[in-house]
């Protein structure tokens, strides 16, 4: 299991009960050498086959490979233990790319010069520029003006990031790390100032589980808009 410093790991644990096996009490879930809040479990004790889950606070623990083990005791019988391997590599580096044209380019010193959403996408290296971004949790990004270019992050690893152009300026984006690193990205933005739009308004209607449903939605421009 790859990882970084920082950030909290979340294993499934699994526990299968043979030959009739019961323990009213319930199985016992530790993680030896390591206690909570470091190496908690839920839920814990295990009552009934299936598992639990083990959420591992990786702060106090350098990069490298851990060898790990989780034990269970319960039932009378001896400790049944699992071992893992814990892979935590430290960020090196965090790049920002967007595509004005066919092909990714670096965000950084770009000129955005229109109003709306630009996508783009991150790349998080380690410190032997081994491309990590998709073993880890995304990184929190934010801008240091989101009235001029806002940052949207998209809940889902296979959605679009996008920045949000809402007026001209500089702005500095900055990712950070779980263990409180950080890292800037400068770029601006330079839009006309006409048209613009000046307001909006959204009417919901309630949403029923009904075809047919029909929502309004008005905005007013200074100049005619297409």
């Amino acid at each position: 299991m790859i990882a970084t410093p920082g950030q909290k790991v979340k294993l499934a644990v699994f526990a299968d009960f043979h030959n009739g096996f019961t323990s009213p009490a319930g199985l016992q879930c530790s993680m030896p050498g390591y206690s909570s809040p470091v190496a908690s479990f839920s839920p814990n004790p295990v009552l009934h086959e299936g598992g639990t889950l083990l959420t591992l606070d990786t702060s106090g623990f350098a990069p490298g490979v851990h060898e790990l083990t989780v034990q269970s005791m319960g039932g009378g019988l001896q400790p049944r233990v699992a071992a893992f391997t814990l892979d935590l590599r430290q960020i090196g580096n965090v790049e920002l790319f967007y595509t004005p044209f066919s092909s990714p380019v670096p965000l950084a010193g770009a000129t955005l010069t229109a109003q709306g959403d630009t996508s783009f996408s991150t790349r998080v290296t380690d410190t032997n520029g081994v491309d990590i971004t998709w073993d880890i949790p995304a990184l929190p990004i934010v801008s240091s003006s989101p009235g001029i270019i806002d940052v949207f992050l998209s809940a889902s690893p296979w959605g679009n990031n996008s920045l949000l152009v809402h007026g001209s300026g500089n702005v500095t984006l900055t990712a950070t790390s779980p263990d409180g690193r950080t890292w800037l990205t400068s770029l601006s933005s330079s839009v006309p100032a006409q048209p613009a739009f000046v307001s909006g308004t959204f009417w919901a209607s309630p949403m029923p589980n009904t075809l047919g449903t029909t929502n309004h939605f008005a905005v007013a421009g200074t100049h005619s808009m297409s």
